[in-house]
């Protein structure tokens, strides 16, 4: 699905705040519209609107699928301010220094694109980046506010449990924002919260290298397989 405010044309005043509780309020719904519930995969920074989904809404879901997931707010750390004024504000994440806009929308750049997306990625095709860069949209401000945990901003979840549910966590070996501890940490915590959970570090031989893109990339349909032999046996619809 497409987040509420994902793009400059979508329906959403930029000086009314969206955050991540609102997003998740969205899928709800929309799993509802589908008649769920349903196998939710959240990729990157959608992780956390998942999270909320799963902890706040058990019942939507089947299973959780999360690939190169966000921490939660309850885990994450809050990065350094650097500086900061009336309409900006720096933070300093792990691959990338961030500029971020207070209001509106912040716009992909070709640092944002080359050191995080791609990074030291050995299985994006290096002749496709055209075609990744065509594919960013603007990001609501308070949105990517959220994901840097600026001032601990982060969907925090507390005390709620999972029931069980179904949940594989999956990151690359090249992803330069996702060294594989950091990720094995979220698993250890959904699992902590009464997940059943599964973490994977892409480092079998038709899947190394990878970076943070991993449905775009070369060996993505290698990447598909071993999600989908996952499903298989540990889904089973709820009744």
């Amino acid at each position: 699905m497409t987040w509420p405010g994902l793009s400059a044309g979508g329906a959403w005043d930029p000086d009314t705040p969206l955050d991540g509780a609102a997003v998740a309020g969205a899928i709800v719904e929309l799993i509802a519209a589908l008649g769920g519930p349903v196998v939710l995969v959240v990729h990157s920074m959608s992780a956390a609107f998942g999270y909320r989904v799963a902890f706040h809404h058990r019942d939507s879901l089947i299973a959780l699928v999360a690939l190169a997931p966000a921490p939660p707010g309850d885990i994450q750390p809050e990065p350094a301010v650097l500086e900061e004024d009336a309409d900006h504000i720096v933070v300093q994440g792990r691959p990338l220094t961030w500029r971020l806009p207070r209001r509106g929308w912040w716009h992909p750049g070709p640092e944002f694109i080359e050191a995080k997306l791609v990074g030291a990625s050995e299985q994006f095709p290096p002749g496709h980046l055209d075609e990744l860069r065509s594919q960013l949209v603007p990001i609501p401000a308070g949105l990517l506010l959220e994901r840097q945990n600026v001032r601990g901003a982060q969907v925090h979840i507390g005390d709620r449990e999972l029931d069980g549910l179904p949940t594989l966590v999956m990151v690359g070996t090249h992803d330069t924002d996702h060294p594989i501890e950091s990720d094995r940490a979220t698993a250890d915590w959904l699992a902590e919260r009464g997940g059943d959970v599964r973490f994977v570090a892409l480092t079998a031989a038709n899947v190394a290298g990878n970076g943070h893109m991993l449905m775009q990339e070369s060996n993505s349909d290698a990447v598909l397989n071993l999600v989908t032999e996952w499903l298989g046996p540990n889904v089973r619809p709820r009744r």
